[in-house]
């Protein structure tokens, strides 16, 4: 059963993409981590943010990672990473869901939902949509978007950790 009301499942998007864009915060303070550890940049994350692909972004913090973990290796942070990076790239395609989706009735009977677009390539030729989110369904993954900046966070927190304890010969040469 969907949504009797159709403000639901908007108030519902609208914190959803809020939770995701403090994910994104997080993953440009990652990347500020991973390329310049002793200093927090402005620079650094206004750059990271002018890329708009998150393929493209993963694909910065991957070759800052490359590098970083050259220097000051570390086979469980890297592993993390990965981690935090796949999740990344799962939770994007749901955020593309509610940026690009549309709230549409089945009738009163069977209430609203958030769906992919008429246009969208996306549904089948038949126009079936490939998704059908409550606001009840949204807010549990706009959770998952907070659970994964804190996950973030708190790995930017152990690979800070790892930096200083590093040689400070290297640390300071990176």
């Amino acid at each position: 059963m969907g949504d009797i009301d159709p403000r639901k499942i908007c108030l519902a998007v609208g914190g959803a993409l809020s939770d995701w864009e403090n994910a994104e915060i997080a993953y440009s303070y990652l990347f500020n981590n991973l390329t310049r550890p002793q200093i927090l940049s402005s620079a650094i994350r206004r750059a990271y943010g002018s890329v708009i692909s998150v393929r493209s972004r993963r694909e910065m913090i991957e070759a800052a990672a490359q590098v970083f973990f050259h220097e000051f290796p570390s086979t469980a942070l890297e592993a993390e990473l990965r981690d935090i990076l796949n999740f990344y790239m799962s939770a994007a395609a749901r955020r593309n869901d509610f940026a690009h989706g549309v709230v549409l009735s089945w009738g009163a009977s069977k209430g609203w939902y958030l769906e992919a677009n008429m246009y969208s390539n996306k549904r089948s030729m038949t126009h079936a949509t490939p998704y059908a989110y409550t606001s009840e369904q949204i807010s549990k993954i706009a959770s998952g978007f907070s659970r994964l900046t804190t996950d973030v966070n708190d790995l930017r927190d152990e690979l800070q950790a790892h930096f200083r304890s590093c040689d400070p010969t290297r640390r300071a040469r990176y």
